[in-house]
């Protein structure tokens, strides 16, 4: 009987432990993402990572003497197939949108293209909102001649995160 309860009480402690260092772990990482995002470095590099329902948004960006030198935006799929609504996109869950070879995006025009877009035309605008001239950014009848584009959804989020992102790069004094 005593072997028994020792045993229980044991795999009781090693409970409460496991359970106590995920719960410290995970307080932790909500304390260091929430401090990064506020910290001032010489050579500033912030990393805003939002999710909105689904996909998960991921967005970086990279500065050096108050200067974009780099822009990373990217849409992560749900983890789990069942949390993404159109039946289409169920086969990608859990997929980045950039770093997949399979993901078809709807514009036609690649994800990764679009994006690469993106940070090259930010780089040298140094305008994170300026999308002009970037590809499915509309509806149009020809981009670099593969037919109709439908504009791409993932541009609205992008918006959205910039937009908040700038406006608290300025507070700041990072931009």
């Amino acid at each position: 009987m005593e072997r028994k309860t020792g045993e229980k009480s044991s795999k009781n402690s090693e409970r409460v432990y496991k359970i106590s260092v995920s719960m410290v772990s995970g307080l932790l990482g909500l304390l260091l993402v929430y401090a990064s995002i506020r910290l001032n470095f010489n050579c500033f590099r912030l990393n805003f990572v939002w999710s909105i329902g689904f996909p998960l948004l991921v967005f970086q960006v990279t500065l050096k003497d108050k200067k974009i030198t780099s822009v990373r935006y990217d849409e992560i799929f749900a983890d789990a197939a069942k949390d993404i609504e159109a039946p289409a996109q169920k086969m990608y869950y859990g997929l980045s949108k950039y770093g997949s070879v399979q993901y078809d995006e709807p514009s036609r025009i690649g994800f990764n293209v679009q994006m690469d877009a993106l940070n090259a035309k930010v780089v040298e605008t140094q305008d994170l909102l300026y999308l002009s001239e970037l590809p499915a950014i509309d509806e149009s009848g020809n981009y670099a001649s593969s037919g109709f584009t439908v504009r791409n959804g993932a541009w609205d989020n992008y918006l959205k995160l910039a937009n908040t992102l700038l406006t608290e790069m300025k507070a700041d004094g990072n931009f």
